[in-house]
């Protein structure tokens, strides 16, 4: 109720409190930012999961967040905490030890090895091999003065390791990580009733089974209610871990069986925390986790320190978890019992705080302390202590983020005006990213100057993670900043113009490659190569091509006549090499056209039937006349020629092929 209980006395102390129930907390880094420490009251571990106690104990190591534990009989060891992902954080260590046990336990482990227990699980191992961990780890609790036996099962019990004194704790564990998967289904009376059997000659008066059973694929439970009534007047125990989930065919079965053997019966659907639930069942039944009696308790110096005040009058407590301090704890209250065990413990867990109250703060077994008149200001310190002081940052510095695309960058400004720089070393961010469903990521990386006064960071975002960035700046302190995430999924992420370019050069700047963007400016960077190509054959076929060219030449005169004709040479050169019939022509004058006269002189004049010209010639003069008759008169006969040389020759021979060749042009 409202203002009972422990939220009560530390909401009348003056702080800020949230009571929630386990079940109806995300556990997410968005919500857990919410807050500068989470107290667990007396809370089993099951109720939360390892997924959440991994990003617990992230948040705190990593975010500067603080953790109390209170105790109880579902705290520390019974509550399922050793070997859980919450252990590492705590200030005190939760096993067995043989010299601070008064009852000797024999216990037998009863696993399925049927053929569910082959399917592959995370890390490239098996159920059963997780199943065969487990198992393991519950004779690493035990000592010299208890007992243990293993038996596997399928439709016929198998026995790994007799119930013996542990003693030689290697060898039996070897044995049972080589137990494998064997097929069919598991019968529950089998396992039930070997391991009965078993403890039937047991020396301890302690004696509990453990049944590892499918949830879903439990066959074969025959007179089992008979069989657990025998156990119970027999002074045994049974509990059942399901592997499963409560609603499966055969849980029903299951819960049943733990019932009847006043047990505790256990689900999970992932094989990984079997280990812890097999370790926390093997606490409860040892009964030396939790002491139930009244304990005197006095406080150290280290509690001064922690609460400001010595409480030296702290009063008894009605029963605590039996733990012991880590070598770095602080001790600030001790019982004074045999056992001498931290009551309060705390210590700096990465950047982050955790406290531990090794009493039950508000229930069965708190105590006188309950009634004492400083109990409400004596835990109020404590929780206080775990939260921290609210770091603030100086006057001279500046914190931001912004969210860009899907990048937040992280940017610290300094005073321009400042004389030195505020601190030695870079500020590194510690950026928390944390998924639905899966365990936190955690990556640090120091901050890049990005002008003269101000540093900065990228850090980039997918479309279902939730960051939480914490800034430590050394000789300052560390600040955690509000969390991020997306506000769409990566696929609907609206484009931005010039965003596709900047990408790639972002991502050259950051693999020391080169932007190439432009692809035509590739070919500039190209370097040279020379290459060597064989001229060869090109010329030997260009020699050939020439020597029929020159034969064909040769035959027929076919290249240069056809090179003429297609410059529109050859017209002119008949023209000129092949005058009309009948045209005379004088050296030194225009051609006459003149026909034979019919004596055999030549005509003057226009020719017969020819038009007369339009205007008479004019007269000629003498001289002109004697010219005229001159250039009429046949030329005298050419000398002979003399035989010519090889050129001659041959220009007779070229004269002769033209004359073959040349054709005659129509009349005109």
């Amino acid at each position: 109720t409202p203002g009972a209980g422990l939220a009560g006395l530390l909401g009348r102390g003056g702080m800020d409190i949230q009571a929630r129930p386990p079940e109806a907390c995300s556990w997410s880094l968005a919500d857990l930012s919410n807050f500068a420490g989470i107290l667990l009251e007396n809370v089993p571990a099951e109720t939360l999961g390892d997924t959440a106690l991994a990003r617990l104990a992230a948040w705190v190591t990593q975010t500067g967040g603080g953790l109390m534990m209170t105790g109880g009989k579902h705290a520390y060891g019974p509550g399922g905490y050793y070997k859980s992902p919450l252990e590492p954080v705590l200030p005190v260590s939760m096993e067995l030890r043989k010299e601070h046990r008064k009852l000797a336990l024999a216990i037998v482990v009863a696993l399925d090895r049927s053929g569910s227990m082959a399917v592959p699980v995370a890390g490239g191992r098996t159920k059963m091999d997780l199943a065969n961990v487990a198992a393991a780890e519950v004779v690493n609790l035990l000592s010299s003065l208890d007992e243990f036996g293993c038996v596997a099962v399928d439709s016929a019990a198998h026995i790994v390791a007799p119930l013996r004194p542990v003693e030689n704790k290697a060898a039996v564990q070897d044995r049972i990580r080589r137990i494998e998967s064997m097929g069919g289904g598991i019968f529950i009376y089998e396992a039930l009733s070997t391991a009965a059997r078993m403890l039937a000659d047991a020396q301890a008066q302690t004696r509990h089974i453990i049944l590892f059973a499918d949830a879903a694929d439990s066959e074969e439970p025959g007179e089992y209610k008979a069989l657990l009534e025998k156990c119970r007047k027999a002074n045994m125990t049974v509990s059942v871990i399901g592997l499963g989930t409560p609603g499966d065919v055969d849980a029903d079965l299951l819960r049943d069986i733990a019932s009847r053997g006043d047990g505790r019966c256990m689900f999970t659907t992932r094989a990984q925390e079997l280990p812890r639930l097999f370790a926390q069942d093997t606490f409860v039944a040892a009964r030396s986790a939790f002491l139930e009696q009244a304990t005197p308790v006095r406080t150290t110096g280290a509690m001064l320190a922690l609460a400001g005040q010595p409480f030296a009058d702290l009063p008894a407590v009605g029963g605590y978890n039996l733990c012991y301090l880590r070598p770095e704890a602080n001790l600030a209250a001790v019982t004074q019992d045999d056992y001498t065990a931290p009551l309060v413990a705390a210590w700096m867990a990465g950047a982050g705080r955790a406290l531990c109250y090794t009493g039950e703060a508000d229930g069965e077994f708190t105590g006188s302390i309950a009634a004492w008149p400083k109990v409400g200001e004596f835990l109020t310190t404590l929780a206080k202590w775990t939260a921290g002081p609210q770091d603030e940052l100086p006057g001279h510095m500046v914190l931001a983020q912004q969210l860009a695309g899907d990048v937040c960058r992280i940017a610290l400004h300094l005073a321009p005006a400042r004389n030195a720089l505020p601190f030695d070393a870079p500020p590194t961010v510690s950026t928390l990213r944390g998924r639905p469903g899966g365990p936190p990521e955690s990556a640090a990386h120091a901050m890049q100057w990005d002008g003269p006064d101000t540093l900065v960071l990228d850090v980039p975002l997918a479309g279902d993670e939730t960051a939480l960035v914490s800034v430590r700046i050394p000789g300052v302190g560390q600040f955690t900043l509000p969390p991020v995430c997306l506000p769409y999924s990566a696929e609907y992420r609206p484009s931005e113009e010039g965003a596709g370019r900047e990408t790639l050069v972002r991502l050259a700047r950051e693999t020391g490659g080169v932007e190439r963007a432009d692809l035509p400016l590739i070919w500039d960077d190209l370097p040279s190569a020379p290459q060597q190509v064989p001229l060869a054959p090109w010329l030997l076929v260009a020699a050939v091509v020439l020597v029929l060219v020159e034969v064909l030449e040769r035959r027929t005169a076919l290249v240069s006549a056809g090179a003429a004709w297609a410059a529109g040479l050859l017209p002119r050169r008949r023209a000129r090499e092949a005058p009309a019939e009948g045209a005379v022509k004088r050296p030194g004058a225009e051609e006459v056209t003149a026909q034979p006269a019919a004596e055999g002189r030549l005509a003057k004049g226009p020719a017969a039937g020819a038009p007369a010209a339009e205007k008479p010639a004019a007269k000629e003069s003498a001289a002109e006349k004697s010219a005229a008759q001159e250039s009429a008169a046949p030329p005298p006969p050419a000398p002979p020629r003399q035989p010519s040389d090889l050129r001659d020759a041959l220009r007779k021979a070229r004269r002769r092929a033209d004359e073959r060749t040349r054709r005659r042009e129509p009349p005109a």
